[in-house]
């Protein structure tokens, strides 16, 4: 019995002497003094003595998981003053899967692939926002299905989808699909996908290009139809198919 004691009491003050001298600096740690008035939550950043090596202590390695087999948030209470107050808002991962994320009873289904994500929640249930990818507006418009964006405008969070019309070559006007449920469109742009004109190389496949040419649009909402060109021009696209991609309101 001696000899746990003394064993817990060693590991005891190797916990103590880590958080008062170790790297990690955290301000709700009262031992650390050098933390307590900071600005700053925690700071992990590299011990001064490893800074001039070629390899440690140099990242923050993030927690990974797998959106694609996520389903809902847990915990209690949640929502309260003291706990989660923004039901789990701005959560940040790092996600390993790719694929559309679980259904839950209001999360979002988003296509997710590899790499930093956020849990974008304004609404006043857990399990109310979306999944947002880091450092992307639009990302992954891979089908007509729309998905959120890491976009907003006066508070309210921008959706995009895409889509295809078919131009005649006499008139200004064409028409679009928007999604259901929406309450503004914020920017529509064209675009057409075409084979590059140029030679490939031996070995390369031969590159996809879009057109340079976006135009702003006003909406028709009873008809769908929309006026190619920008204030107070309007523009006749040569015939054919064209792409889209809608960004909305919600």
């Amino acid at each position: 019995m001696k000899t746990k004691n003394k064993i817990l009491l060693i590991t005891l003050m190797l916990v103590v002497s880590t958080a008062s001298f170790g790297q990690v600096r955290i301000v709700n740690t009262l031992s650390n003094t050098i933390a307590a008035n900071s600005s700053a939550f925690i700071d992990a950043s590299s011990n001064t003595a490893n800074n001039p090596t070629t390899n440690i202590g140099k990242g923050l390695v993030y927690p990974r998981m797998d959106l694609t087999k996520f389903i809902s948030f847990s915990g209690s209470p949640v929502g309260t003053a003291n706990s989660y107050p923004g039901r789990y808002d701005g959560m940040q991962v790092y996600n390993t899967g790719t694929g559309k994320t679980l259904s839950s009873a209001s999360i979002n289904i988003v296509d997710v692939v590899p790499g930093f994500w956020y849990y974008n929640n304004k609404s006043t249930t857990v399990n109310g926002g979306t999944w947002t990818e880091i450092g992307n507006v639009i990302k992954n418009i891979a089908t007509a299905t729309e998905v959120a964006t890491a976009f907003s405008v006066d508070g309210l969070a921008v959706y995009a989808t895409k889509g295809t019309f078919v131009a005649n070559g006499t008139s200004a006007i064409v028409t679009i699909v928007p999604p259901t449920g929406i309450t503004g469109i914020y920017r529509i742009a064209i675009y057409k996908t075409e084979v590059s004109t140029e030679t490939a190389t031996a070995g390369n496949s031969i590159s996809r290009k879009l057109s340079s040419e976006v135009f702003e649009f006003n909406l028709n909402s009873s008809t769908n139809n929309v006026v190619t060109g920008y204030s107070p021009f309007t523009v006749v696209y040569p015939a054919g198919t064209y792409n889209y991609t809608l960004e909305c309101f919600k």
